[in-house]
């Protein structure tokens, strides 16, 4: 029975979503105040689009603000790792931190470093529902008995970096998380229909433990993991949540509600799943602060390369990555072009608008040869042989876009034996 996996027997295993009677109207976020007139995305999304997306005063004033929260000697950012999924609104952006890989897959000491920040307060693990692609495909190995069978490509990444099927995953990688740190880390569901999130589970290594709606069991045991049905796993209520959880929250549900009257055609978009953009960016500033008026609700599918900075002789640091974040990254991206390329074939379904990756480091020469490697990638070739698809790399120095790009590849028996930019934008 599925009272087996409470705590203590006391919960329901379905809440309803935040009413109204939780909200407060105590403050709305510095991310909505100001709301300006929606832009429609321009047809074709060129270096001189993003470079003007990028430099204008309500950048600086996103800038500004996020910087003021960044210096917050308590803390004043929120790492949220979520999922890719272009559905996810991000209402809070000026006060997050983002990390973003499918089905909250790979390994949380990718973020030990950030979490462990002085400028984060606590961290998110954010699942999402209904109909998470990376961990229905998680579920059909399963079922099919391909774990660890298939390899290469976006398969290896289902059966290596994603653990669950269910919304269970968040869970298992907020425990896991809480182990690399001292501060309270939450696993959330987020119903992407609405933009509501939910808590499943909350864990503070400074209690000597952590508190959980679901038992132990459910965490440590894959055999329950794997056959427990989305719907029949509960939810903590807000009154069981500590205090500054439940202010996040409250701000969250304004400025949640704030951002959908602000973009009326959201719920459409949010229902959807069809990007313009795709980003893959070391960065865990959220698009929304520096390409505000390309980042609206369901417009950008995200992918985070983690990264490592080294200090240089001169006092600078250089952006490192690892070769295998850089081959998960590209496992991911195989989900986007390839359903692009089948879905603009049928002319309905997911990313069948996608026609923009963004590659966005601190380097410009990093970022072309991501773009490069990228463009070399088997399931690349097709979706970049549609003359309306594009990859723009980026030169983003903390928010502020210094170089854009538009690249053009020559393949020759699949291979690409010339590249050259066709167009640039440099501030």
């Amino acid at each position: 029975m599925v009272k087996e996996f409470f705590i203590k027997g006391r919960f329901e295993p379905q809440l309803a979503p935040f009413s109204d009677s939780h909200i407060s109207d105590s403050h709305i976020s510095e991310n909505i105040k100001n709301t300006e007139a929606i832009k429609e995305i321009p047809q074709e999304i060129t270096p001189e689009v993003i470079m003007n997306a990028n430099q204008n005063t309500a950048v600086e004033e996103n800038l500004r603000i996020y910087n003021e929260n960044r210096r917050n000697p308590d803390g004043g950012l929120v790492l949220d790792w979520s999922c890719i999924d272009a559905r996810i609104i991000r209402p809070l952006s000026l006060e997050s931190l983002y990390y973003n890989t499918i089905a909250n897959g790979g390994n949380p000491e990718k973020i030990q470093q950030a979490v462990n920040s002085p400028v984060t307060k606590f961290a998110l693990v954010v699942a999402h529902e209904p109909g998470c692609g990376g961990r229905m495909a998680k579920r059909e190995q399963i079922e099919k008995g391909l774990l660890f069978t298939q390899n290469e490509g976006l398969h290896r990444y289902i059966s290596d970096e994603i653990d669950h099927p269910s919304v269970i995953q968040a869970g298992v990688k907020a425990k896991e998380l809480a182990k690399l740190t001292s501060k309270l880390v939450v696993a959330m569901v987020h119903n992407h229909e609405e933009g509501t999130r939910r808590v499943l589970a909350v864990f503070n290594r400074n209690d000597g433990g952590y508190t959980s709606l679901i038992d132990d069991e459910l965490f440590e045991n894959p055999a329950l993991q794997n056959t427990l049905d989305d719907h029949l796993i509960p939810y903590l209520p807000l009154e069981e949540l500590p205090e500054e959880l439940q202010l996040y929250l409250d701000e969250y549900e304004n400025a949640r509600k704030a951002l959908l009257e602000a973009h009326p055609n959201a719920y459409i978009k949010m229902k959807d799943h069809n990007p313009r953009i795709g980003k893959i960016a070391t960065d865990l500033r959220a698009a929304e602060l520096w390409i505000p008026d390309l980042a609206q609700p369901g417009e950008i599918v995200r992918f985070t390369v983690p990264r490592r900075k080294i200090p240089r002789i001169n006092g600078d640091k250089k952006t490192v990555l690892h070769p295998r974040d850089i081959e998960i990254i590209f496992e991911q991206a195989e989900y986007v072009m390839t359903h692009s390329v089948e879905s603009r074939e049928a002319n309905s379904g997911p990313f069948k608008d996608t026609d923009t990756f963004l590659i966005s480091t601190p380097d410009f020469a990093l970022s072309q040869e991501i773009a490069l490697r990228l463009a070399q990638q088997p399931f690349a070739q097709p979706w970049l042989s549609d003359e309306r698809n594009r990859i723009l790399v980026i030169q983003n120095n903390a928010g502020r876009v210094r170089k854009v790009a538009q690249m053009h590849y020559t393949f020759k028996d699949k291979d690409v034996v010339a590249f050259e930019e066709v167009s640039r934008a440099v501030a």
